[in-house]
Protein backbone atom coordinates (compact mmCIF):
# COMPACT_ATOMS: atom_id res chain seq x y z
CA UNK A 1 0.00 0.00 0.00
CA UNK A 2 1.10 3.59 -1.01
CA UNK A 3 1.62 5.93 1.60
CA UNK A 4 1.86 9.53 1.37
CA UNK A 5 1.85 11.86 4.46
CA UNK A 6 0.96 14.89 2.00
CA UNK A 7 -2.96 15.73 0.93
CA UNK A 8 -1.74 16.21 -2.45
CA UNK A 9 1.00 14.76 -4.23
CA UNK A 10 1.87 18.33 -6.02
CA UNK A 11 3.77 19.70 -3.36
CA UNK A 12 5.88 16.99 -2.88
CA UNK A 13 6.94 17.68 -6.81
CA UNK A 14 7.31 21.40 -6.09
CA UNK A 15 9.80 20.67 -3.29
CA UNK A 16 12.02 18.47 -5.72
CA UNK A 17 12.24 21.64 -7.98
CA UNK A 18 12.64 23.77 -5.58
CA UNK A 19 15.62 22.25 -4.13
CA UNK A 20 17.26 20.76 -7.09
CA UNK A 21 18.07 24.61 -7.73
CA UNK A 22 19.97 24.98 -4.17
CA UNK A 23 23.34 25.12 -5.82
CA UNK A 24 22.44 27.99 -7.23
CA UNK A 25 21.68 30.13 -4.55
CA UNK A 26 23.06 33.89 -4.61
CA UNK A 27 26.46 34.57 -3.79
CA UNK A 28 26.25 38.27 -2.92
CA UNK A 29 26.86 39.78 0.37
CA UNK A 30 22.95 41.12 0.50
CA UNK A 31 20.98 38.69 1.89
CA UNK A 32 17.49 39.30 1.28
CA UNK A 33 14.87 38.09 3.89
CA UNK A 34 11.95 36.67 1.86
CA UNK A 35 9.04 38.65 1.65
CA UNK A 36 6.45 37.82 4.51
CA UNK A 37 3.97 35.40 3.25
CA UNK A 38 0.38 36.10 5.04
CA UNK A 39 -2.79 33.52 4.61
CA UNK A 40 -4.01 35.30 8.27
CA UNK A 41 -7.85 36.21 7.04
CA UNK A 42 -9.33 36.84 10.78
CA UNK A 43 -8.69 38.97 13.52
CA UNK A 44 -7.26 36.99 16.39
CA UNK A 45 -5.43 34.54 14.49
CA UNK A 46 -2.03 33.94 14.16
CA UNK A 47 0.51 32.09 11.56
CA UNK A 48 3.70 31.10 12.64
CA UNK A 49 6.74 30.13 10.03
CA UNK A 50 10.26 28.37 10.56
CA UNK A 51 11.86 26.95 7.92
CA UNK A 52 16.01 26.47 5.99
CA UNK A 53 16.76 29.14 2.56
CA UNK A 54 18.79 27.76 -0.22
CA UNK A 55 21.87 29.55 1.32
CA UNK A 56 21.34 27.51 4.56
CA UNK A 57 20.02 30.14 6.60
CA UNK A 58 17.38 29.16 9.01
CA UNK A 59 14.70 31.70 9.12
CA UNK A 60 11.58 32.29 11.05
CA UNK A 61 8.48 34.69 11.15
CA UNK A 62 5.19 35.32 12.79
CA UNK A 63 2.22 36.80 11.49
CA UNK A 64 -0.78 38.36 14.01
CA UNK A 65 -3.95 39.97 13.41
CA UNK A 66 -5.06 42.02 16.43
CA UNK A 67 -8.04 43.77 14.60
CA UNK A 68 -9.97 42.80 11.26
CA UNK A 69 -7.71 43.98 8.42
CA UNK A 70 -5.15 44.38 10.30
CA UNK A 71 -1.58 42.63 9.98
CA UNK A 72 1.30 42.88 12.58
CA UNK A 73 4.55 40.89 11.26
CA UNK A 74 8.29 40.37 13.07
CA UNK A 75 10.83 38.12 11.88
CA UNK A 76 14.46 37.13 12.04
CA UNK A 77 17.14 35.14 9.82
CA UNK A 78 20.39 33.52 10.77
CA UNK A 79 23.37 31.97 8.75
CA UNK A 80 25.36 28.86 10.82
CA UNK A 81 29.29 28.75 9.89
CA UNK A 82 29.55 26.06 7.35
CA UNK A 83 33.07 26.85 6.69
CA UNK A 84 34.31 23.40 8.12
CA UNK A 85 32.19 21.51 5.49
CA UNK A 86 32.94 23.74 2.47
CA UNK A 87 35.75 26.28 2.98
CA UNK A 88 33.65 29.02 1.75
CA UNK A 89 31.63 30.80 5.02
CA UNK A 90 28.33 32.91 4.99
CA UNK A 91 27.08 34.78 8.22
CA UNK A 92 24.11 36.99 8.43
CA UNK A 93 21.79 38.16 11.15
CA UNK A 94 18.74 39.75 10.38
CA UNK A 95 15.34 40.90 11.75
CA UNK A 96 12.70 42.70 10.41
CA UNK A 97 8.74 44.05 11.28
CA UNK A 98 6.38 44.98 9.68
CA UNK A 99 2.31 46.34 9.88
CA UNK A 100 0.12 45.50 7.21
CA UNK A 101 -3.61 44.49 6.30
CA UNK A 102 -5.52 41.70 4.36
CA UNK A 103 -8.69 42.23 2.23
CA UNK A 104 -11.38 39.74 0.40
CA UNK A 105 -11.44 39.47 -3.15
CA UNK A 106 -13.58 37.02 -3.38
CA UNK A 107 -14.37 33.66 -1.01
CA UNK A 108 -11.08 32.05 -2.15
CA UNK A 109 -8.74 35.29 -3.28
CA UNK A 110 -7.20 37.60 -0.79
CA UNK A 111 -5.21 40.38 -1.32
CA UNK A 112 -2.48 41.61 1.49
CA UNK A 113 -0.31 44.66 1.69
CA UNK A 114 2.86 45.79 4.11
CA UNK A 115 5.24 48.28 4.36
CA UNK A 116 8.15 46.88 7.21
CA UNK A 117 11.49 48.11 8.13
CA UNK A 118 14.60 45.73 8.90
CA UNK A 119 18.14 45.50 9.98
CA UNK A 120 21.14 43.31 9.35
CA UNK A 121 24.82 42.17 9.35
CA UNK A 122 26.55 40.09 7.12
CA UNK A 123 30.08 38.34 5.96
CA UNK A 124 30.79 36.07 3.43
CA UNK A 125 34.28 34.65 1.95
CA UNK A 126 35.34 32.30 -0.58
CA UNK A 127 37.70 29.90 -0.37
CA UNK A 128 40.36 29.21 -3.81
CA UNK A 129 40.50 25.70 -3.88
CA UNK A 130 43.16 26.31 -6.60
CA UNK A 131 45.70 28.41 -4.39
CA UNK A 132 44.21 26.90 -0.71
CA UNK A 133 43.87 30.48 0.59
CA UNK A 134 40.79 33.03 1.19
CA UNK A 135 39.96 34.87 -2.40
CA UNK A 136 38.39 37.64 -0.69
CA UNK A 137 35.83 38.84 2.43
CA UNK A 138 33.11 41.11 2.10
CA UNK A 139 31.10 42.49 5.28
CA UNK A 140 28.29 44.79 5.35
CA UNK A 141 25.53 46.32 7.52
CA UNK A 142 22.55 47.80 6.42
CA UNK A 143 19.39 48.50 7.03
CA UNK A 144 16.18 48.56 4.52
CA UNK A 145 12.58 50.09 4.16
CA UNK A 146 9.88 47.82 2.15
CA UNK A 147 6.44 47.69 0.44
CA UNK A 148 4.89 44.73 -0.53
CA UNK A 149 1.41 43.19 -1.87
CA UNK A 150 0.14 39.67 -2.20
CA UNK A 151 -1.95 37.40 -3.72
CA UNK A 152 -3.02 34.55 -2.20
CA UNK A 153 -5.49 31.19 -3.34
CA UNK A 154 -7.02 29.78 0.06
CA UNK A 155 -8.03 26.22 0.88
CA UNK A 156 -8.86 24.48 4.18
CA UNK A 157 -5.57 22.35 4.05
CA UNK A 158 -3.70 24.68 0.98
CA UNK A 159 -2.55 27.97 -0.62
CA UNK A 160 -0.75 29.12 -2.76
CA UNK A 161 0.49 32.78 -4.12
CA UNK A 162 2.91 35.23 -4.99
CA UNK A 163 4.42 37.60 -3.51
CA UNK A 164 5.98 41.24 -4.31
CA UNK A 165 8.32 43.48 -2.73
CA UNK A 166 9.94 46.49 -3.45
CA UNK A 167 13.01 47.08 -0.92
CA UNK A 168 15.60 50.42 -0.29
CA UNK A 169 18.47 49.28 1.14
CA UNK A 170 20.33 51.46 2.97
CA UNK A 171 24.34 50.86 3.27
CA UNK A 172 25.47 51.71 6.93
CA UNK A 173 28.93 50.04 6.38
CA UNK A 174 30.53 48.48 2.96
CA UNK A 175 34.07 46.16 3.20
CA UNK A 176 36.25 44.69 0.33
CA UNK A 177 39.17 42.99 1.41
CA UNK A 178 40.63 43.20 -2.24
CA UNK A 179 39.50 46.51 -2.01
CA UNK A 180 40.83 48.06 0.82
CA UNK A 181 37.13 48.58 2.27
CA UNK A 182 34.45 50.68 -0.06
CA UNK A 183 33.52 53.83 0.47
CA UNK A 184 30.26 53.66 1.66
CA UNK A 185 29.43 57.21 0.00
CA UNK A 186 29.59 55.76 -3.32
CA UNK A 187 27.18 52.64 -2.86
CA UNK A 188 25.05 54.37 -0.27
CA UNK A 189 22.20 52.40 -1.13
CA UNK A 190 20.25 50.34 -3.40
CA UNK A 191 17.01 49.53 -4.58
CA UNK A 192 15.69 45.99 -5.53
CA UNK A 193 12.77 43.84 -6.81
CA UNK A 194 11.50 40.89 -4.84
CA UNK A 195 9.34 38.33 -6.29
CA UNK A 196 8.52 35.23 -4.47
CA UNK A 197 5.99 32.37 -5.27
CA UNK A 198 4.82 29.81 -2.45
CA UNK A 199 2.73 26.80 -2.54
CA UNK A 200 1.32 25.05 1.28
CA UNK A 201 0.35 21.71 2.06
CA UNK A 202 -1.54 19.92 4.78
CA UNK A 203 -0.46 16.59 6.04
CA UNK A 204 -2.75 13.27 6.31
CA UNK A 205 -2.17 13.04 9.68
CA UNK A 206 -1.77 16.11 11.30
CA UNK A 207 -4.79 19.06 11.55
CA UNK A 208 -5.10 21.47 9.04
CA UNK A 209 -2.98 23.62 11.36
CA UNK A 210 0.30 22.26 9.96
CA UNK A 211 1.36 23.05 6.57
CA UNK A 212 4.25 22.35 4.55
CA UNK A 213 5.75 25.33 2.58
CA UNK A 214 7.58 25.75 0.09
CA UNK A 215 8.94 28.45 -2.04
CA UNK A 216 10.92 30.37 -4.42
CA UNK A 217 11.90 33.39 -5.86
CA UNK A 218 14.48 36.49 -6.51
CA UNK A 219 15.96 39.86 -5.83
CA UNK A 220 17.45 42.06 -8.32
CA UNK A 221 18.75 45.09 -8.06
CA UNK A 222 16.68 48.03 -10.44
CA UNK A 223 20.33 48.83 -12.11
CA UNK A 224 24.10 48.19 -11.72
CA UNK A 225 25.95 51.17 -10.46
CA UNK A 226 29.63 51.54 -11.11
CA UNK A 227 32.43 52.57 -8.34
CA UNK A 228 35.09 54.73 -9.33
CA UNK A 229 38.55 52.38 -9.08
CA UNK A 230 40.92 52.71 -11.61
CA UNK A 231 41.93 49.19 -11.24
CA UNK A 232 38.23 47.38 -11.51
CA UNK A 233 35.72 49.78 -11.96
CA UNK A 234 32.50 47.29 -12.03
CA UNK A 235 33.27 44.09 -9.91
CA UNK A 236 32.54 45.08 -6.74
CA UNK A 237 30.01 47.14 -7.04
CA UNK A 238 28.41 43.62 -8.98
CA UNK A 239 29.77 41.34 -5.83
CA UNK A 240 27.18 43.98 -3.93
CA UNK A 241 24.45 44.07 -6.04
CA UNK A 242 24.26 41.05 -8.04
CA UNK A 243 21.11 39.57 -8.23
CA UNK A 244 19.81 36.55 -5.81
CA UNK A 245 17.73 33.59 -5.40
CA UNK A 246 15.10 33.20 -3.01
CA UNK A 247 14.99 29.33 -1.99
CA UNK A 248 13.13 27.91 1.00
CA UNK A 249 11.32 25.00 2.76
CA UNK A 250 9.21 25.13 6.20
CA UNK A 251 6.47 24.59 8.42
CA UNK A 252 3.74 26.73 9.14
CA UNK A 253 1.39 26.43 12.38
CA UNK A 254 -1.74 28.77 12.51
CA UNK A 255 -4.44 28.85 14.78
CA UNK A 256 -7.29 29.12 12.04
CA UNK A 257 -10.45 28.53 12.93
Amino acid sequence: MRMNIFTSPRPVLAALLLWSGIALSNCTVYAPMQPVISTVSKAGQVEVTAGIQGSGRLEANAVYSPLPHMLLTAGGTYCPDYSAVSGSSFHTQQWEAGLGSYAPLTQRLQLTGMLGYGRARTERSDYDLVLGNTSFIDRTRYQKLFGQVGLNYLRARHAFGCVYRYTHVQFDYLYGSDYGGIDVANIDYSYRHEVLGYARCGFRFLPPKWQMQFSAGFSSPLSLRDIPDAEDPTGGIQRFERPALLLGAGLVFGNKR
